[in-house]
């Protein structure tokens, strides 16, 4: 079963729906990030602080949910447009699908732009694979951060996203796209990763990382959280001073 899709022209109505959906995805995903920017990442030590004295536990979860979130997106925008008999929306559906014009060396850039959304997902995938979009045996009782990518690469893709949604919305409607350079321009540390088993018994308010103020149990009864606990099917998150 061949993985190639038929391309249409960008002038054609079902590309320009293509195009606004995408530019549309781009900028949810824009706002997620930039949601957990302001919450985690300001400098200012009496945000934390009125974190941890309000809520510590419930911004805890909220700072694993957000990350394990945007990266599990990260993953399926630049997921393959095609898998077997299943079409994805995806990056390479945009720069692939589509047949765009020749003279303004736009199919080039996209290509170039493509090939970073690739590097940051060759950090990310494991992850994807191992803990996010499925939960491997090994991988859940081996503990181990899976996801890391280096300092700045998620700015780096997040700017290509940006750059995508740029070229392609001005080629088909005449103008860029409205995704914020202003809040895309912000990035989430280097040591960004998933991991099964999170260092337990913290009294800090969420950390820069991912939130080591989580225990993730799978299959197992965790000890009574100071907090509270949330259920999900056989995974049980507890939170604890």
């Amino acid at each position: 079963m061949s993985d190639q899709l038929k391309t249409i022209s960008y002038t054609d109505e079902s590309a320009k729906e293509i195009v606004k959906r995408f530019c549309g995805h781009v900028l949810w995903l824009v706002t997620v990030r930039h949601t957990y920017r302001v919450l985690f990442e300001d400098k200012e030590p009496s945000c934390r602080t009125l974190m941890e004295k309000t809520a510590s536990w419930f911004f805890a979860a909220l700072n694993r949910i957000l990350q394990e979130y945007l990266l599990l997106e990260c993953a399926k925008i630049t997921d393959r447009a095609k898998n077997g008999e299943h079409e994805n929306f995806t990056v390479d559906t945009v720069v692939r699908n589509i047949c765009w014009p020749d003279d303004k060396n736009i199919q080039k850039e996209l290509e170039s732009l493509h090939g970073i959304t690739e590097d940051f997902r060759g950090h990310i995938k494991l992850a994807r694979d191992k803990l996010l979009a499925h939960l491997d045996r090994t991988a859940v009782l081996s503990g181990k951060a899976l996801g890391g990518f280096p300092e700045g690469k998620d700015r780096t893709f997040f700017d290509a996203l940006q750059r995508i949604c740029n070229i392609t919305h001005e080629a088909c409607f005449g103008r860029v796209a409205h995704t914020s350079r202003r809040i895309l321009s912000g990035c989430m540390r280097p040591s960004r990763s998933v991991s099964a088993d999170m260092p337990r018994n913290s009294t800090s308010a969420p950390p820069d990382g991912f939130c080591r103020d989580v225990c993730v149990t799978r299959g197992a009864t965790p000890p009574p959280p100071t907090y509270g606990s949330l259920s999900i099917g056989n995974r049980e998150l507890s939170f604890r001073k």
